[in-house]
């Protein structure tokens, strides 16, 4: 068995030794110039779009009475997450909706567990005496890509 399998083998190499050259050595390209075309500035964190550190609204949040109920998803573990609301100026397309951020700060917890957490937060304080009727909560909505969704509110306040 050994000899044919000696035999095979140089019979494959054709008795020589079959080293393939080098490769010439290709010289590295020149590097281009970028020209810069345009300076984008940092989102202000007073944007009304801001919501703070990363996370998901999971299913769809409701108003009971006036106390937002909403569950929550977001990475970390190892520090305490503070959810928090901010009301944010009517705009003249909605006069009788409040804009409201859920804004997450994680402070800095860069541990990697997937949490959920169902939260009841008051929104008495950030409902002024303007008539309102709904709540726009700006915030990441689902896997959809959506930022907001419009939850009307039982009884409107201060409306004639």
């Amino acid at each position: 068995m050994r000899a044919f399998a000696l035999v095979v083998l140089a019979a494959c190499t054709g008795g020589k030794n079959n080293v393939p050259p080098e490769p010439a050595p290709v010289p590295a390209p020149e590097p281009e110039a970028v020209a810069v075309v345009e300076e984008v500035a940092e989102p202000s964190p007073a944007e009304p779009t801001v919501w703070g550190d990363t996370y998901t609204v999971m299913g769809t949040p409701s108003l009971k009475g006036l106390a937002l109920t909403v569950d929550v998803r977001y990475g970390g573990g190892c520090e305490t997450h503070e959810f928090t609301t901010r009301a944010m100026p009517r705009t003249s397309d909605g006069p009788t909706r409040q804009p409201i951020v859920l804004h997450h700060d994680a402070h800095n917890d860069t541990c990697r567990a997937l949490k959920y957490e169902h939260l009841t937060i008051p929104l008495d304080n950030l409902i002024g005496e303007d008539c309102t009727e709904s709540v726009r909560l700006i915030a990441p909505i689902g896997e959809s890509g959506k930022t907001e969704i419009v939850l009307p509110l039982s009884r409107p306040m201060g409306c004639a």
